[in-house]
């Protein structure tokens, strides 16, 4: 048949985890065998289908596919941001992907998503542009083009956000039948308007949504069905005991999505879109699952494998469509899940009140209207535009180059702005950044308002705060006081309300530049006795020590080490800047104790209070130190991140029953492991090919669970690439251990991985 096309969509994005002072993602102890969500993720699905399986005779791996070459995909900013930083092997294949799909289609088919993920019908005109300007951004710096489609948060839509969409040169998106209202054919009267169920919309071609703030300017939506779901097919694949239940699962998926195709030549696209997840993560082996689906389309469908783009430029919309008035994929109520009372979330948990919602996104949009307010009277003699002047900002969300400032700073100003100007524009950035983020759709996926990601969105909140303050102290203020009214409204499940777990959550998470210097100080000075003391992951924040001298005093518990130092610390985020004198007074174990202090010179001032220490001992020397300007101490909590976790693991006499330590453990052996395994991808020799053999063997018979997809892609690359012959014997136990088929090593793509 002509004209008869298939495409799969998968949706990618994790709930923001990031602390909104350093960064970086801290361990979670509510993930099972991993340190944090978001690699138990990149192990149980977002890799894996990078590198899935594809199995030949007697069980063996025949290849290896990366699934993301053959779908419509998006992926959130935040993921990516995450994957290019800690596992840019993966954040390439997904780059790749996107290319090969340019070079195959003549488009690419990867989608943007705003940044943040907001509901978008739900916020201002204002926000929805900040957001899509934002994620247009982002895609464009990664993908290295402009984005033709865009995934909108929950498929949440209105006109506003398609008059949104269509100023910012986006072609398409996607919807459910359940969000359409009415259809008609291009060209007819409004007497021509037929309302439409959602059953009997027809999903095979898209739809054109007519701008009516830009006469001639259209929309295009793609209809997805949401009767048909890959769940029946993955819960067989995980649960078969031999491969002839799971290839039945799989085909009956392939056939359901392409018997709709009707036996002419009319143009037709069966496509579904699904949450990435669902391969992996929620059904494990969810990956294989997908790439033997994907290839017998590819072999047997009476179709032809497409993205949403080039079947858009081969058959634009032979109707035009008219929405509901609000409408989401995951709610029935319209928006309700994110702004009142609906039973949407979970319907079998009736005693969960969904109460909280509506007054927490009431607070959060105050704090974000208040933010919005500040800034405009902060921006006003700087820039023209004032708070849209932000919407340049994308490229800042996720890195602080230099060039990414230098260019935003021109396009924001009205003139190059002086160092104080420059200050005050990033602030505003963070402030804008911050408080939109409380608002994203994450929010409001938990239960209650004691959720991780309500916590998330009540640390953005004071995260704002803090950041204002440094420009409008008293407006700063006045906001908290009344973001604590609010939240004293909102019900929280064990807890009084939600400004009470604000106060608890907000208070040890506040950090700023002199904390930043604590830090490193603390760290320099432990260094000898916590000699693998983790580094800060703060991309941010710099800092930088110099030992000015150091003293040990014996006294009647042992001894007394004290350290002086000149530290400085940099927020490149919000350019602010402590430069001072750290002193250190280590009395051993967790009795750790800093003293900070602006001093004009800090050689002559460290060499005062050594003498000082020597003579009176360590009592002399913190009565000393208290009296210095600007001075205040801080324990061992004056760590950061994950590095106060490690410390207070070392030097506590107790240990927190609620550690994640094993998940920890578990993830630094997956770690070494991978690391032998790209050692051996990238310079394949005997010593490398034993060294891995020993710790597959090593780690098999300690039951251990270690990434084996990771494992075998690039232990393939290593056999392939070989130059010289490797032991007969290595290599076989090689091949064993990851079950690979020898035949595979001729399908290796000579890429070079790098871990």
């Amino acid at each position: 048949m002509k004209n008869k096309f298939y495409a799969l969509h998968l949706h990618c994005a994790i709930g923001p985890r990031r602390d909104p002072w350093l960064g970086s993602l801290e361990t979670d102890a509510s993930v099972i065998a991993y340190r944090d969500s978001y690699l138990r993720a990149y192990h149980s699905c977002y890799g894996p289908n990078t590198s899935a399986v594809l199995r030949g005779e007697g069980g063996l791996v025949a290849d290896l596919h990366n699934n993301f070459n053959r779908v419509s995909f998006d992926a959130a900013p935040e993921l990516m941001a995450w994957l290019e930083t800690h596992k840019p092997r993966v954040y390439r294949k997904l780059i790749e992907a996107d290319h090969s799909q340019q070079r195959e289609h003549g488009h690419g088919g990867a989608l943007a998503v705003p940044h943040p993920p907001l509901i978008l019908p739900l916020a201002s005109r204002a926000d929805k542009r900040t957001a899509i300007r934002w994620g247009i951004d982002d895609f464009r710096i990664r993908f290295e083009r402009n984005p033709e489609g865009m995934w909108l948060p929950e498929n949440a839509i209105d006109e506003e956000t398609c008059e949104a969409l269509i100023e910012e040169g986006i072609r398409f998106t996607l919807i459910t039948r359940t969000q359409a209202a009415r259809v008609r054919p291009l060209g007819s009267g409004d007497d021509d308007w037929t309302e439409v169920l959602p059953e009997r919309l027809d999903p095979r071609r898209p739809y054109r949504w007519n701008s009516r703030e830009r006469p001639g300017s259209w929309l295009a939506l793609f209809v997805y069905r949401g009767d048909l779901t890959p769940n029946k097919m993955l819960a067989q694949n995980a649960n078969a005991d031999d491969d002839a239940v799971a290839v039945d699962g799989c085909q009956g998926f392939a056939n359901k999505l392409v018997d709709s195709l009707t036996a002419n030549d009319a143009a037709e696209l069966a496509h579904l879109a699904m949450d990435a997840e669902l391969f992996g993560l929620v059904h494990p082996y969810g990956e294989r699952a997908l790439a033997f689906t994907l290839d017998l389309l590819e072999r047997e469908a009476p179709a032809r494998l497409t993205n949403y783009a080039s079947f858009l430029d081969l058959f634009p919309p032979p109707q035009e469509i008219s929405l509901k008035s609000v409408s989401a994929r995951s709610c029935s109520h319209g928006l309700e899940r994110w702004r009142g009372i609906c039973d949407c979330r979970n319907p079998q948990a009736p005693d969960r009140s969904p109460a909280w919602r509506g007054p927490l996104r009431a607070a959060l949009e105050k704090i974000s209207r208040g933010a919005a307010d500040a800034i405009e009277t902060l921006l006003r003699e700087l820039t023209r535009k004032k708070l849209a002047s932000l919407d340049a900002a994308g490229p800042l969300l996720f890195s602080h180059d230099a060039d990414r400032v230098e260019s935003f700073l021109a396009a924001a100003a009205r003139r190059h702005p002086v160092p104080q100007e420059a200050q005050r524009l990033l602030r505003a950035v963070e402030i804008r950044r911050a408080s939109l983020a409380g608002l994203n759709h994450w929010t409001w996926q938990g239960e209650d308002a004691a959720s991780t990601e309500a916590a998330q969105a009540l640390l953005e909140a004071a995260r704002t705060i803090d950041v204002l303050a440094l420009e409008m102290p008293e407006r700063a203020a006045e906001l908290e006081v009344d973001l604590l009214k609010d939240l004293a409204e909102v019900p929280v499940e064990g807890r009084s309300d939600a400004a009470e777990m604000y106060r608890r959550l907000s208070r040890p998470r506040r950090v700023d530049v002199r904390q930043a210097a604590v830090h490193a100080a603390i760290s320099a000075a432990i260094a000898e006795r916590a000699p693998q003391l983790p580094e800060l992951a703060a991309p941010h924040l710099k800092t930088n020590t110099r030992l000015l001298c150091r003293r040990d005093k014996p006294d009647r518990e042992g001894s007394t080490t004290v350290s002086f130092f000149e530290v400085s610390a940099q927020d490149l985020k919000i350019y602010c800047a402590f430069e001072g004198l750290a002193v250190v007074i280590d009395s051993g174990g967790v009795s750790i104790e800093c003293w900070l202090g602006r001093v004009g010179s800090p050689e002559s001032t460290a060499s005062d209070l050594e003498r000082l220490f020597v003579e009176k001992g360590p009592q002399a020397l913190r009565t000393a130190v208290a009296d210095l300007p600007d001075s205040q101490s801080w324990g061992l909590d004056g760590l950061l991140g994950e590095s106060k976790r490690a410390a207070v693991r070392k030097f506590a006499v107790r240990r927190d029953p609620d550690a994640n330590d094993d998940a920890e453990e578990l993830d630094q052996s997956r770690e070494a492991l991978a690391a032998h395994a790209a050692v051996f991808s990238e310079t394949p020799s005997a010593d490398s090919l034993a060294a891995l053999v020993g710790l597959l063997e090593t780690a098999r018979a300690s039951g251990s669970q270690f990434n084996v997809w990771e494992i075998r892609e690039l232990g393939r690359s290593g056999l392939a690439r070989a130059q010289s012959p490797l032991p007969d014997e290595g290599k076989k136990a090689l091949l064993s251990l990851l079950s690979l088929a020898e035949e595979s090593i001729a399908r290796e793509e000579r890429w070079s991985p790098v871990n």
